[in-house]
């Protein structure tokens, strides 16, 4: 099993990365120091993240990179499309489907009538690059989150994907550095977690 901190509090991380046998994962969180969101973590805790094997992987969620005002009507309507969803588990895959295509639609009517600020992939790539200043290669990676609403303005989807590739490689970051960066971190993590399970 790997341990999972993003939603989690900083105490729940600093437990998880105590007690763990295995290096810990935050799948899909940004940098707090960059955008002060409780989701996000603290540059200690990134240092300590890496310098226990674990893997941060960066999240595109508007709300992580950005401050977005709270809007009473906005939000009321988004949890009512959100509610939807409440009863997935007893739906068919066909009905599931058809269910979360819906609520995609809806919301992006919803983001239309109510118009927030939106982040930029250069806002986005901030977050990119301060983790790896901090971490290094070998312990980042892409936790875009779209499945909760993610996409930024310049990447609103995977078609856009390598160009985070791009810029990484513009830095000078190498092929070895960007395989570990687009999976093989997380691989490693997997791996270190089934070995931990003999002891």
């Amino acid at each position: 099993m790997v341990l999972d901190a993003s939603h989690a509090s900083d105490d729940v991380f600093d437990q998880m990365l105590e007690t763990s046998r295995a290096p810990i994962i935050l799948s899909h969180s940004g940098c707090k120091s960059l955008f002060e969101h409780p989701r996000n973590i603290d540059d200690a805790r990134i240092k300590k993240l890496a310098a226990a094997g674990g893997t941060i992987q960066i999240n595109s969620y508007n709300a992580y990179l950005i401050s977005v005002p709270p809007n009473a009507e906005r939000d009321k309507a988004r949890r009512a499309l959100y509610d939807r969803l409440d009863s997935i588990a007893g739906m068919t895959s066909v009905q599931a489907s058809a269910a979360m295509r819906e609520v995609a639609v809806s919301v992006k009517v919803l983001n239309t009538q109510h118009a927030t600020p939106r982040a930029t992939i250069d806002d986005f790539m901030k977050h990119v690059t301060h983790a790896l200043d901090l971490a290094g290669p070998n312990h980042v990676g892409i936790g875009c989150d779209w499945d909760g609403g993610g996409g930024v303005t310049g990447m609103e989807d995977v078609a856009a994907i390598p160009k985070i590739t791009d810029r990484l490689v513009k830095l000078g970051y190498t092929e070895t550095q960007l395989s570990a960066f687009w999976g093989g971190n997380v691989l490693r993590v997997l791996k270190a977690a089934h070995e931990a399970r003999k002891t």
